[in-house]
């Protein structure tokens, strides 16, 4: 998550710098298929350790925890990342937002 956080934003201050993190985040969290992938990712986590605690799952796996829960930050921080690092200040200002 460090990567997608580093890759992207800036000072925001040229029209030629990027965007930074907090204005993708703004732009992207007002689509509602963002917010679906988050809630699949955040459902099939719950399930996983649901059915863990109820014992319907015999065993605790770490590197499927550790795979979901990943996915689950990944939804999260990806779609923001990839417009924060492609799209300028010039182009937000024109409501153009690239790599969405």
């Amino acid at each position: 998550m460090a990567m997608f956080l580093m890759s992207c934003g800036g000072a925001g201050q040229l029209p030629t710098d990027n965007i930074t993190w907090g204005q993708a985040f703004n732009h992207v969290s007002q689509s509602f298929g963002y917010w679906i992938f988050i809630i699949i990712a955040a459902g099939v986590l719950g399930s996983y350790i649901f059915a863990v605690a109820k014992g319907k799952v015999d065993t605790l796996s770490l590197p499927l925890l550790f795979g979901l829960v990943g996915f689950l930050l990944f939804t999260i921080f990806f779609r923001p990342s990839e417009v924060a690092a492609n799209t300028t200040v010039e182009q937000a200002a024109r409501g153009v937002f690239i790599g969405y």
